[in-house]
C-alpha cells in the first residue's frame, strides 16, 4: 500500500492513506518506508481506533482497502459496506 500511494502521488497529490493497526510486526519497517519515500504528509498511521472513530473513518473514506492474506472474512468489509464505503479486498485466502 505504501508503494502504491508513492506511485499515485506522482500524479495526484490529493491521495492519502490512513493505516489502522497495533504497533507490532512490521510497524518499524512501515515507519521507515514512509520516511524514506517522504510520504509523511500522505500517510497517517493510526494505532488503536475506537468504534466511534472507526465509523467516522468509514464515512469519510473513499474506500477500505484490505490487501492482506489473513482476515478477509472478518467484519470490517461488512461494516464499511453498511456505512456506504467502497471495499477493495484481496481474494487470496490462506488457511
Amino acid at each position: 500500500m505504501i508503494l502504491a500511494i508513492h506511485r499515485l502521488r506522482t500524479e495526484r497529490k490529493d491521495i492519502f492513506l490512513e493505516l489502522c493497526s497495533a504497533p507490532k510486526n512490521n510497524y518499524e519497517h512501515i515507519l521507515k518506508l514512509v520516511e524514506d519515500l517522504k510520504l509523511q504528509d500522505a500517510v497517517r498511521i493510526l494505532n488503536y481506533v475506537t468504534y466511534d472513530d472507526l465509523v467516522s473513518l468509514y464515512k469519510s473514506a473513499t474506500a477500505l482497502v484490505m490487501a492482506m492474506y489473513y482476515g478477509q472474512t472478518n467484519i470490517l468489509p461488512l461494516e464499511a459496506f453498511a456505512l456506504g464505503c467502497s471495499v477493495a479486498s484481496s481474494d487470496v485466502y490462506i488457511v
